[in-house]
């Protein structure tokens, strides 16, 4: 009787590029990701079905129930909006603006606003909502 007493060599797999390849994945992903902060404010936005998503960088004005309005950290009151969205307006590429105004807001306050950042040159104007999912 012939016993076959070697070992059988097993196959070895190296793991290290694979985990250096997922640590780098792992920082790109880190880096590249947008980490949005919004004002303290508890907005209501007005709810639409059809409502596409779009992601939220600078250049969002925010207009909350009593009217006040705050953008990029800044207050703004409605008489000097126009000179701000001016001066805004020089510092930035793409001539878009974000307007985020809560559902209790008169429409005619929201169009006013309108107005005026298309006066200031702003050629993008997106009206931020909620879908009603």
């Amino acid at each position: 009787m012939n016993l076959n007493t070697q070992k059988k060599k097993g196959i070895q797999l190296n793991i290290t590029s694979l985990i250096d390849v997922m640590f780098i994945l792992i920082i790109f992903y880190s880096v590249t990701s947008t980490f949005l902060e919004q004002p303290g404010f508890d907005l209501q936005l007005p709810k639409a079905s059809g409502a596409e998503t779009v992601r939220i960088k600078d250049n969002v004005l925010f207009v909350y129930p009593d009217s006040s309005m705050v953008i990029n950290e800044q207050k703004v009151k409605i008489d000097s909006l126009q000179s701000v969205l001016v001066a805004l307006k020089q510092n930035i590429e793409k001539k878009s603006l974000i307007l985020q105004a809560d559902e209790k807001i008169p429409n005619g306050f929201v169009v006013r606003i309108m107005d005026i950042a298309t006066q200031a040159g702003f050629d993008e104007l997106t009206i931020s909502t909620e879908n009603e999912k």
